[in-house]
């Protein structure tokens, strides 16, 4: 259990700025840039010499913790998303070391985030069979999976092992497991998508056996005291709850095997709903996979009969949208809880990590101003100059790399 902490003005007015440990490593403040898919790799998922200098300017600033875009364990496991980089192969290592070399000349930290999409993407660009627990199409890609076996689940468990191992030899400082947003994590912890009547389904224990395994082989192969932490969700659009996530977060709890817990909300089914805000589909019209290989009458009729439909089950975007479910969670569990969603105000920031949060993690108002960290520590802003249009967002899909539309 967590004991309410009061603060003097003078301490809260720092407390951005004090250092917290994920097991055994320091981290100097309490701003953690959220995973964000980058678009500084080729087009065989090595990362490109730019992506020295993305991760060097947000460690300059002084971002306490950098979490890299999702690296795919495998090319069955990669997304739709053209220039997503991976850890696989010697060259990869590589490359990657080379962005950690320059984030270790200063005082910041970086961990590599490892994800497999499972049905969240599509065959045409994988080239592989779509892969889930059980045979439900995803309603966005609509993709029919073929239902992993034991022995297949076992070799996925291992991939990520090897994830792992690769990214602590190219000096990443902890890895993110995803076990959020929809992907195949996800898929086997959500009751709604998860149909197995073996092991690994039919109750809370066995939806999350996948997971545990996951993390006893990560830390297998890293050693136990390699700082592993999880993105969780606190629910989803398609039926993952609140209780759901409760139920895991005590069966975290319980696991020496993971060192921290990310929480956030939403599937890559209803993406701006992860994210919340505008919702610029007219941009992805022309770069999307999903609309390539129709006939240019048709594509025009289902990209808007797509785009009506997702656009009427947006959420709103509201500052701090996670916050009131991740407050029902933070007492069930004594491990680092980290925030994200809509987190734009210092204030808001402080009073989060006042309510016992150890770390607030941002993705979009880091595009916007990789200075950020610098500017609230000299009292430069009291917010993020981010206002939510996801221009940044909806070019995901295209060959460009990530940045802000609104100051390039």
């Amino acid at each position: 259990m967590r004991l309410s902490v009061s603060f003097t003005w003078h301490m809260v007015d720092n407390i951005i700025f004090t250092p917290f440990k994920i097991h055994n490593l320091t981290i100097n403040n309490r701003m953690v840039r959220a995973a964000t898919y980058e678009g500084h790799a080729d087009f065989n998922q090595t990362p490109l010499p730019s992506m020295i200098g993305l991760y060097e300017e947000l460690a300059k600033n002084e971002v306490g913790l950098i979490i890299t875009g999702g690296n795919a364990t495998s090319q069955s496991g990669r997304t739709i998303r053209p220039r997503q980089a991976s850890i696989q192969t010697t060259e990869q290592v590589k490359r990657w070391k080379k962005v950690t070399d320059r984030v270790h000349l200063y005082e910041s930290k970086i961990f590599m985030q490892i994800s497999h999409a499972g049905r969240q993407t599509l065959k045409k660009v994988t080239k592989q069979r779509v892969l889930a627990p059980s045979k439900i199409k995803s309603p966005l890609f609509k993709q029919t999976p073929t239902v992993l076996n034991k022995a297949e689940i076992k070799n996925i468990v291992l991939e990520y092992a090897n994830a792992a191992f690769n990214a602590k030899a190219a000096g990443f400082d902890g890895v993110q497991i995803h076990a959020g947003h929809g992907y195949l994590v996800h898929q086997f912890l959500s009751p709604h998508i998860n149909k197995r009547t073996d092991q690994y389904g039919g109750s809370d224990v066995n939806r999350f056996r996948f997971l545990k395994e996951i993390l006893s082989e990560v830390k297998n192969s890293c050693g136990t005291s390699y700082p592993v932490i999880i993105k969780l969700n606190l629910g989803d659009d398609l039926g993952f709850s609140l209780a759901d996530a409760k139920e895991y977060i005590k069966l975290l709890n319980d696991c020496n095997t993971v060192d921290a817990i990310e929480l956030s909300y939403g599937t890559m089914d209803q993406p701006f709903n992860i994210i919340r805000g505008k919702t610029p589909w007219d941009f992805g019209f022309t770069f999307s996979p999903f609309f390539s290989s129709y006939p240019p009458i048709l594509k025009n009729i289902v990209f808007h009969l797509m785009k009506n439909k997702i656009k009427k089950s947006t959420l709103p975007f509201c500052f701090n949208y996670n916050l009131k479910s991740a407050q029902e969670i933070l007492n069930l569990s004594s491990k680092p809880m980290l925030l994200t969603g809509g987190i734009r105000k210092v204030r808001d920031i402080e009073s989060i990590l006042e309510q016992g949060f150890t770390a607030v993690t941002l993705s979009r108002p880091f595009i916007r101003e990789p200075d950020l960290v610098k500017k609230i520590r000299y009292k430069l802003t009291d917010a993020s100059k981010c206002i939510n249009c996801n221009l940044c967002t909806i070019h995901c899909d295209s060959p460009k790399q990530t940045h802000c539309y609104l100051i390039s």
